[in-house]
């Protein structure tokens, strides 16, 4: 396994690090139990923000745990700011903005499987996998997922047990 890369990135090199991030996850990396936003109050407030519906304003509360989270963890709240704009695009019936959106949350997703900062990841990446499948189908927007909260807590090794 590759060692982690840096915390830190020089201007404009972030969605380089994050995919960094996100191949040394993918390799067996530490991804951690999700502690650091599990305890910060903005997460809980961006979760019930997203289950009533208001992505927008859901979205500008995961962004801004996202900026002060470190890595991994920022790669998760980045996850589920992108799902809540992908949403927001879906409801304002922009279409190819909201697959494009959500397909990005999705890719960023497994890593923290099965459970995350006490966020059911595995049934959130299920029904989103449905909703996508559903909304490209045509037609009427499905009924958007909501994240589901749980009590699992993620060993603090890496996802293959290394």
């Amino acid at each position: 396994m590759a060692v982690a890369p840096p915390q830190r990135y020089p201007r404009g090199g972030r969605p380089a690090l994050d995919a960094q991030w996100l191949a040394y996850l993918q390799d067996g990396g530490v991804v951690g139990d999700g502690s650091l936003i599990r305890a910060d109050s903005r997460m809980a407030r961006s979760i019930d923000a997203f289950n009533q519906g208001n992505y927008l304003d859901a979205h500008e509360r995961f962004e801004a745990s996202w900026r002060d989270a470190p890595y991994p963890e920022r790669l998760c709240c980045l996850a589920l700011a992108k799902l809540s704009a992908g949403f927001a695009h879906a409801r304002n019936g922009n279409r190819a903005g909201a697959v494009r959106v959500v397909r990005d949350c999705r890719r960023w997703m497994p890593p923290f499987e099965p459970a995350y900062a006490g966020v059911d990841v595995a049934r959130l990446v299920q029904e989103i996998t449905r909703w996508l499948s559903d909304y490209r189908a045509g037609g009427e927007a499905p009924t958007f997922p909501l994240i589901h909260r749980t009590e699992q807590r993620r060993p603090a090794r890496s996802r293959r047990g290394d």
